[in-house]
């Protein structure tokens, strides 16, 4: 780097106003990465057993195996190889002693090829760094090669030296490979080798230029001596030069030094540019022309600070990166970095940020560049540095602080003084108070330590203590920046620093911004009015109006007020401020609007991203929002992939959401399989091995989690149940470990897993006693069945999945409204172009019919959307139906117990029900309320209920029409003002719109009524095609009869059933259920007049020529169902003799009578009994 001239006249270097900034960390892809990614591929390419990847980075990310290949020690590499034998990386791993001495060939060709040229710089093992040389630098001559590790101007320099100096050969070599570079400058100054010989004038003009570039100037104005004692030329330059070297103790002394070289142009202008006529001096710069590449490096530095000095700054920075890219020098480009550093540090509008992303740009490149010569790179890492804190990156301006493992710094740049007291404030503000104070042990600057504990101070919310930190350290201050920064932390304890009235002829704005600052914090009267004004103007002023807020405890007005300014300056740091001012008001719901309009502000440099997606990820979860959550949960885990907290959180986020495929693949294939670090992670791992690892050889993964977390209560349920779930086909070994952990795990757990005795010679009596516990539902139940209450509430009352019930369900499903049809249909075809929620009812409805016709339904709406709670039910129901039970325990009327059982194809149907639905769900959008309930009877309860969460979504704002096949839902839906419709709505709407043909229509009505969906309208067609479905038998097209429509005439469903009676006759189970279905539609819709219905019933089917003596038992079975369920008499006796009457008129009594007697014989004794008894009377 040429020699810059600081003589301070660029710009005001104001430093960031604001106080706390803490941010994201900086990311960047880890070395054992790249080394095991890179590694593995060579060791596949040489035909070796390739190392298991995950288990590979954790081995080279441990403290030993880079530091192996980093030292170059041939024992050190040599243990290497003998450990990577040893390791466990897969069942392929087994390596020969020569198979693995090639392993560590590769690691060593990775590693090298994975260090950038600063990293390589750093490498202190010579025989290390020789590997590194042949990797990054291309064959040449040592002397070419030991060039690449000088500053390219000196380089080239060096290289036109040598004709005349062969020396400079050997002082290169030495030079890159000495331990510190400015030390041996210093040691060859003081005591010149013999090597070097006599260096002639250039060679010692050239030294000097070097030892400049070190900071050692004492050393280069000697030298610079001794060139001008041997005749250097032009003379008059060295000599600018060297007092440019000298330290001038003010502008006027350095004025007057250039004065006694007036008649250079160099001088001239900076003596010109000293008496604040920067215009002039770059006039009299463009004067000089000269053909030596140093002497227009520091022409170009001149002109970028006489360009700074006149307001140009962009025309400085333009310079400043032709002279980076086109000669690499990196002096120019430092001086821009610092100017758009000061420029940008206001932030009043987004033109700033974008200063402050150019700064730390070109510092981090300058710094980059001059490590590649073992430089003193620290000016640019202090830029770099206070250029991410302007930017709210402190996260990453603390890891320019630190070495590695903990942050990129070099050992010298970590040791530097300005560095290390940056680092210092840089841990006050967001490391543990434990490594601030260790930090404090080793830091001898008396001011950085007590802004350290003046900010600790502040965090711990000690007012007092702060401020007496505060004030010692004022009067420590002695720079302009330093006493601005501290009196702005004292203005907001109500206290003005005495030493800024002495700033304020220079800085008059900014004094009097604090004093405002400081006076309405004291409380002097209309102070606050006039910050709060000038707050609109002044984005400094408008942080400060936030503290006053906040400091205060008003914290929704300070959110309101960061808020305002967030707005105003399009500023994410403000923004963000906002955001947790809103949490500290506990309003999450503005908290979360503010974290998003950070994200949508922030530049691609800002910080905090991590910290917003936090923030986004633990209140949208805490209130049910998980798919957004999860959206967050994406963006922190792709920014940071190996980030447990992001694993963790989108893996719970996803299974939240019922994505249980996803959150394995996130959690093992992505995510590296993080170790859970606390309970509830626990448990969340535990679940994912109950779904995903249940195999004998994965035993070992469940019972990790359990021994580290064996104190949890919780952990050991939830491992217990997964341990229950195990499959039986388990090697013993396995089995007999199950077992010894049983007998570890359930005496602690006997009140969740409660020990039985069960009496073996009386198993039912023991499932008596269970059972005489449960609660008598029955009546509840019976509403139910009988449609009078929703079919979901069954689900609540009995603590079972609501989809489960739904896919069990073998009775009748209520879905049809018939009164409320054609209302239905018409919201059903205005709700082609809207977006609808649906109820998982509907959705098992599809599942009669084929899977095209399903979609064809679904894609007639444009968008769909179904409750999240609903989608997760749907697990449980699969996980409920997945074990395919055929027997279940039930509870009688008189409390025993009552075993029911069911075929194993039974078993398996329902599973595939409850697929089929969950199928669907997967297939849509799931999407959770935006509060915990909308129905006011729920929130009564204060519960959620899972069948009514389609219902509660339809109600968030703006409100949806509802697809739901219970019509008692549908019903509560209207009368909280909702749109709705059913399955069979849909159809008819779809019929309408020429969307489905009219025989498909009709066939796809005859499906549902064939799966026993009634209460729809009475259409005989529909009728017919379901009968022809069931065959004629009494299936769903009788309970369809026996729940028809109140408002039709009794002729047409009468009719109907008497063509069914005709059609299935010979099959008396079919006679007797349309019988009775027909019976029960009759007394619903008779009331008081049932009884007469039967009778005319029964009279209108003993008259039919199909009946017999064989099908009339069975005919008044059914009527005498229905009418003992209906506590109604037995119409028998009055049809009879109302029928034997009219025989009796048509054919006389002989016949009549010998008629009846045959239908009779039969039927019971009673019935006979009965019948002789009409004859007898008759006659």
């Amino acid at each position: 780097m040429a020699a810059e001239w600081a003589i301070g006249i660029a710009s005001k270097a104001a430093g960031p106003i604001l106080g706390k900034l803490t941010i994201t960390a900086w990311q960047r892809v880890s070395l054992s990465w790249i080394v095991a990614w890179r590694a593995r591929g060579q060791v596949k390419a040489l035909h070796l057993p390739v190392p298991e990847y995950w288990s590979f980075r954790r081995y080279l990310s441990g403290p030993e195996p880079l530091a192996a290949l980093k030292s170059g020690d041939p024992e050190r590499v040599e243990r290497l190889a003998e450990d990577l034998r040893r390791q466990p990386f897969g069942a392929s791993w087994a390596l020969t002693a020569d198979e693995s001495s090639q392993v560590v060939s590769a690691l060593l060709s990775a590693y090298t090829q994975g260090l950038t040229v600063n990293e390589a710089i750093e490498v202190q093992s010579s025989a290390t760094r020789a590997e590194i040389r042949s990797a990054l630098i291309p064959p040449a001559s040592v002397f070419d090669s030991d060039l690449q590790f000088m500053a390219p101007l000196r380089a080239k320099h060096a290289k036109i030296l040598a004709a005349d100096w062969p020396a400079v050969q050997r002082f290169v070599h030495e030079f890159v490979a000495a331990e510190d570079p400015a030390t041996a400058l210093r040691d060859w100054a003081q005591n010149r080798p013999s090597w070097l010989g006599q260096p002639n004038s250039q060679a010692l003009l050239w030294m000097a230029d070097l030892a400049s570039d070190f900071g050692l100037n004492t050393e280069a104005i000697e030298l610079i001596d001794q060139g001008l004692k041997q005749g250097a030329t032009p003379a008059a330059y060295w000599e600018v030069r060297r007092e440019l070297l000298r330290e001038a103790p003010t502008p006027a002394a350095q004025r007057e030094r250039m004065m006694h070289q007036a008649g250079h142009p160099l001088a001239d202008a900076i003596i010109a540019a000293l008496d604040n006529a920067p215009a002039r001096a770059l006039d009299i710069l463009k004067t000089w022309e000269t053909p030596e590449a140093p002497e227009r490096a520091l022409k170009t530095s001149m002109q970028c600070q006489f360009l700074a000095a006149q307001g140009d700054i962009d025309g400085a920075v333009r310079l400043a990166r032709l002279a980076l890219e086109n000669d690499e020098i990196t002096g120019p480009a430092q001086l821009a970095a610092d100017y758009l550093l000061h420029r940008g540090t206001s932030r009043e509008s987004r033109l700033h940020f974008s200063d402050l992303e150019i700064s730390l740009e070109l510092a981090l490149d300058v710094r980059n560049r001059i490590r590649r010569w073992r430089g003193p790179s620290h000016r640019a890492v202090a830029t770099a540095i206070q250029a991410a804190q302007a930017l709210g990156n402190s996260r990453m301006a603390w890891k320019l602080t630190q070495t590695s493992p903990n942050g990129e710094a070099t050992v010298q740049e970590a040791s530097n003084k300005d560095i290390r007291q940056r680092a210092l404030i840089i841990a006050a503000e967001i490391r543990p108070d434990n490594e601030v104070v260790t930090l404090l042990e080793n830091e001898s600057d008396p001011l950085s330590g007590l802004e350290a504990k003046a900010l600790m101070a502040e965090h711990r919310e000690d007012k007092k203590a702060a401020l007496e930190l505060w004030l010692e350290a004022a009067n420590l201050a002695t720079t302009p920046s330093e006493q601005f920064r501290i009196g702005l932390h004292l203005a907001m304890h109500g206290t003005i620093s005495s030493k800024l009235q002495a700033l304020a002829s220079t800085n008059e704005d900014l004094v009097s911004d604090i004093k405002l600052i400081a006076e309405a914090f004291s409380g002097v009267a209309g102070q606050f009015e006039a910050l709060r004004t000038r707050a609109r103007q002044r984005r400094p002023l408008a942080f400060a109006l936030y503290k006053y807020f906040d400091s205060r405890a008003e914290f929704a007005q300070a959110a309101q007020v960061a808020a305002n300014a967030a707005e105003q300056w399009s500023d994410a740091e403000l923004w963000f401020t906002a955001a947790n001012a809103y949490l500290r008001s506990d309003d999450k719901k503005a908290a979360v609007e503010c974290a998003r309009h950070a994200l949508a502000t922030a530049n691609s440099q800002w910080g905090k991203q991590e910290d917003v997606w936090r923030l986004l990820i633990e209140n949208l979860s805490a209130v049910g929002r998980w798919a957004e959550a999860a959206e967050a949960a994406a963006q922190l885990m792709s920014h940071d992939p190996h980030n447990p907290s992001a694993v963790w959180a989108l893996v719970e986020c996803q299974m939240r959401l019922g994505q249980l495929d996803e959150a394995w693949r996130t959690y093992a294939d992505f995510g590296g399989k993080p170790s859970p670090r606390n309970e509830h992670e626990a448990i969340v791992r535990i679940e994912l091995w109950r779904r995903n690892q249940k195999a004998g050889d994965a035993l070992s993964d469940l019972l990790k989690v359990l021994d580290a977390f064996s104190a949890s209560k919780q952990v050991r349920v939830m491992a217990t149940k997964a341990l229950l779930g195990a499959p039986e086909d388990l090697p013993e070994a396995v089995s007999e470990q199950i077992r010894t952990r049983f007998a570890e795990l359930l005496p602690s757990l006997e009140d969740v897993f409660v020990p039985q005795t069960v009496d073996l010679d009386d198993p039912l009596a023991t499932l008596d006693t269970l059972v005489a516990q449960i609660p008598d539902t029955s009546d509840l139940d019976r509403q139910v069945e009988e449609g009078e209450l929703p079919f979901g509430l069954a689900a609540s009352v009995h603590h079972r999945s609501y989809v489960e019930l739904l896919a069990c369900r073998t009775g009748t499903a209520f879905s049809g409204n018939a009164a409320a049809f054609n209302q239905e249909v018409s919201t059903a075809i205005s709700a082609r172009n809207l977006e609808v929620v649906v109820d998982v009812s509907a959705l098992e409805a599809l599942g009669h019919f084929e899977q095209e016709l399903g979609d064809q339904l679904l894609g007639y709406i444009r968008d769909i959307v179904a409750p999240l709670e609903q989608m997760l039910d749907s697990i449980q129901a699969l996980d409920a139906l997945a074990h395919r039970s055929t027997m279940s325990v039930g509870r009688t009327s008189a409390g025993t117990a009552q075993i029911h059982t069911i075929p194993e194809q039974e078993a398996d149907q329902r599973f595939s029900r409850a697929k089929h639905v969950h199928t669907r769900l997967q297939g849509m959008r799931c999407q959770g309320r935006s509060t915990r309930t909308n129905i006011p009877s729920a929130k009564a309860e204060g519960k959620v209920f899972v069948w009514l969460t389609a219902l509660d979504l339809a109600m968030d704002e703006p409100r949806k029409p509802l697809w739901c096949d219970d019509a008692s839902i549908r019903q509560l839906a209207a009368s909280l003002g909702i749109e709705s419709f059913g399955t069979s709505a849909l159809i008819e709407a779809m019929r309408r719109q020429h969307a489905l043909t009219d025989d498909l229509a009709t066939t796809l009505q005859a499906i549902l009524i064939n799966h026993h969906h009634v209460g729809s309208v009475f259409r005989r067609e529909w009728l017919e095609a379901a009968a022809v479905l069931d065959g004629w038998r009494a299936g769903g097209c009788a309970s369809y009869i026996a729940w028809a429509p109140l408002g039709i005439a009794p002729e047409e469903p009468v009719r109907f059933v008497l063509e069914a009676l005709t059609r299935s006759a010979n099959d008396p189970g079919s006679v007797q259920g349309w019988v009775e279905a027909t019976s029960r539609w009759l007394i619903r819709i008779g009331a008081h007049d049932a009884y007469s219905n039967l009778v005319l019933f029964l009279q209108r089917l003993l008259e039919q020529s199909w009946l017999t003596a064989n099908q009339l038992p069975f005919v008044l079975a059914g009527v005498r169902a229905a009418a003992t369920k209906a506590d109604i008499a037995d119409p028998f006796e009055e049809a009879l003799a109302s029928h034997y009457q009219g025989l009796t008129e048509t054919a006389g009594p002989e016949l009549a009578s010998q008629y009846v007697r045959g239908l009779v014989q039969q039927t019971e004794a009673n019935d006979r009994w009965v019948t002789h008894r009409i004859i007898l009377t008759s006659n």
